[in-house]
C-alpha cells in the first residue's frame, strides 16, 4: 500500500472527524465547524491535503477542555500564538513551508476515558496525542511536533 492510503485509512480507523482547516491567508485563521459541547478532551490533527487526495499529517495536537471551547478561545491561542510566542512564530515558519496547493484540514477525535478508582472519569487525550504521535512518525509523516529549529523542518 503506498502510505497516503494508510494515512487515510487510519483517519477513517481512528474515527477521526473533519472539523475545519487552517486558513493560509496574511494571518493564519481557523475555520472550525464543530461543535461537540458536552464532551471534554480531544486529540486533533492538522493534515496537509492536495486534490489528488494525498494526505500528510503536519500536526498532532491534544486539548483537555471543550473542542466548542476550542473553536474560539482555545484556537484564538493558537492564532495570536502563530504571532506571540515563540513556538507560534516557529510553527508558523514551518507551515509557511507547505507548499501552497496543500490546503490544511482540521480532525479531531474524542479522547479515551478511563474511570480512576471508581470515583472520576478522566480523560486520556495527553496519552492518545502521543500514541497519534508515535503512529504517524511510523509512516514518516512531516510532523511539526518536537521540531526546535525551523531549518530543519522538511515537508517531503
Amino acid at each position: 500500500k503506498i502510505i497516503m492510503d494508510i494515512i487515510e485509512e487510519k483517519i477513517k480507523k481512528f474515527k477521526f472527524e473533519l472539523i475545519g482547516s487552517l486558513q493560509r491567508n496574511e494571518t493564519l485563521t481557523f475555520d472550525i465547524n464543530a461543535n461537540h459541547a458536552n464532551k471534554k478532551g480531544f486529540v486533533y490533527l492538522w493534515v496537509a491535503e492536495k486534490e489528488n487526495f494525498e494526505k500528510k499529517i503536519v500536526y498532532v495536537g491534544m486539548t483537555k477542555r471543550e473542542l466548542a471551547e476550542k473553536n474560539g478561545r482555545l484556537l484564538k491561542e493558537h492564532q495570536s500564538g502563530f504571532r506571540n510566542t515563540k513556538s507560534g512564530i516557529k510553527n508558523a515558519l514551518m507551515i509557511s513551508k507547505i507548499p501552497i496547493e496543500y490546503t490544511i484540514a482540521i480532525y479531531c477525535r474524542h479522547a479515551e476515558t478511563k474511570l480512576y478508582f471508581d470515583i472520576e472519569e478522566v480523560s486520556l487525550c495527553a496519552t492518545d496525542e502521543q500514541f497519534f504521535l508515535n503512529e504517524f512518525k511510523r509512516y514518516n509523516q512531516p510532523l511539526m511536533n518536537g521540531i526546535r529549529d525551523v531549518n530543519k523542518y522538511n515537508f517531503q
